[in-house]
C-alpha cells in the first residue's frame, strides 16, 4: 500500500486555490452557455401606437437584472449599450427626435419560465443602456431631465411567449 503524499500547508493551500479557481471557471462557463441572448434574433419590432406625442413599441430585447451589480467594470455596460445601440439604429434608421420632453415607461414582458422580479430590480440592469441607445439612434434628443421628464418601470406576466420582450412607451410630458 503506497504511503499518502503529505503536502506542506503552503502547497496544500496553493493546490486548493487552483482547484477552486478551476471550479469557478467551470461555473462561469456554464452560466455563459445558459445565458439567453440580449436581442432575440429574427424577431421584429411591434409598434402598438403611434400618434402626435405618443410612441408605444414592443422590442425583442431581454431586460437583465444584473443583481450581481454593475460596479465591476464599465466595459460590460458599454458593450451592452453598443450592442443595443446598433440594434435600435437598425430598427429605426431614419427617425426624428421628439421635440418636447417625454415620459418613458419601460415594461418587462415575461417569457415562458421567467419569474417576476422585485419592483426595484426592473430599473436596474440594461434598462439604462436601452434608453441610452434611443439617444444614440436619435429618437430622443438627450437623456437628461430636460428631455426625459420621468421614467417608470413595470412588469407584465399576462402575454408569455417563448422569448421575453420589452415594451417602451414614450408620452408627452
Amino acid at each position: 500500500m503506497p504511503k499518502p503524499i503529505r503536502l506542506k500547508s503552503k502547497s496544500a493551500a496553493a493546490v486548493l486555490r487552483i482547484l477552486q479557481g478551476k471550479e469557478r471557471q467551470k461555473r462561469a462557463a456554464k452560466r455563459k452557455a445558459a445565458e439567453k441572448p440580449l436581442v432575440w434574433p429574427g424577431v421584429g419590432v411591434e409598434i402598438l401606437a403611434q400618434a402626435d406625442g405618443l410612441l408605444d413599441l414592443v422590442l425583442p430585447v431581454r431586460l437583465s437584472n444584473d443583481n450581481d451589480g454593475q460596479r465591476r467594470h464599465w466595459s460590460k455596460s458599454a458593450r451592452r449599450r453598443k450592442e443595443l445601440g446598433l440594434q435600435v439604429r437598425a430598427w429605426f434608421p431614419h427617425v426624428q427626435p421628439f421635440p418636447f420632453p417625454v415620459r418613458v415607461t419601460v415594461t418587462r414582458v415575461l417569457g415562458k419560465g421567467e419569474r417576476l422580479w422585485d419592483h426595484d430590480s426592473v430599473g436596474r440592469g440594461n434598462a439604462k443602456q436601452l434608453i441610452d441607445s434611443f439617444k444614440a439612434c436619435g429618437l430622443i434628443v438627450n437623456d437628461d431631465p430636460r428631455w426625459i421628464a420621468a421614467v417608470a418601470y413595470a412588469q407584465d406576466a399576462t402575454d408569455r411567449r417563448e422569448y421575453s420582450r420589452t415594451r417602451i412607451k414614450f408620452e408627452r410630458a
